[in-house]
């Protein structure tokens, strides 16, 4: 069967007429929570469904991160934020937001041969390790206070030695 897990805290519909889908609820979730469950599950897949509205042009690409540092490959609706930033069939999928445009993309995810899907699942692992691991955010953070110590001997606000590395 394939399992479709549902974060939220408004509880889906259960039922379907599909014998090979099982539909599994689990809630709402603080973030420690959800990211625990996503290394525990080790999704294939993760769908990010947005709508085409001011409020989802506002968000972040967080969940290709999430879905990334996870394994899974993401189906995104082909809308801002993810529209500028996804590559369709490279590092994602897009699904236009329609009940054909959905399944095409699942299909199409759900028939890419093994080395294929591995391949990609790497490209994704190599994109999020570049843009969204601590090393390097904490490396370009650490270096801004350090450019600004310099600049700014005398500050108060500004540690005379840089905290140790620690994850985020």
């Amino acid at each position: 069967p394939l399992l479709l897990y549902y974060f939220s805290n408004d509880p889906p519909e259960h039922f379907t007429d599909d014998p090979h889908l099982r539909v599994v609820w689990m809630g709402f979730r603080s973030y420690s929570s959800y990211k625990q469950l996503l290394d525990l599950l080790k999704p294939e897949l993760g769908l990010v469904l947005l709508r085409q509205e001011e409020f989802s042009r506002h968000k972040s690409v967080i969940k290709f991160a999430e879905y990334g540092f996870a394994g899974a490959i993401g189906i995104y609706s082909r809308v801002a934020p993810y529209a500028d930033f996804i590559e369709d069939g490279a590092n994602g999928f897009f699904a236009e937001n329609t009940y054909e445009g959905w399944k095409s993309s699942l299909l199409r995810a759900l028939r890419m041969p093994s080395e294929v899907r591995l391949q990609m699942k790497e490209r994704i692992g190599r994109d999020v390790r570049a843009q969204f691991d601590f090393q390097p955010i904490h490396g370009l953070f650490r270096s801004l206070l350090a450019e600004h110590a310099k600049a700014t001997p005398s500050a108060p606000d500004v540690p005379e030695n840089l905290p140790d590395l620690q994850p985020f």
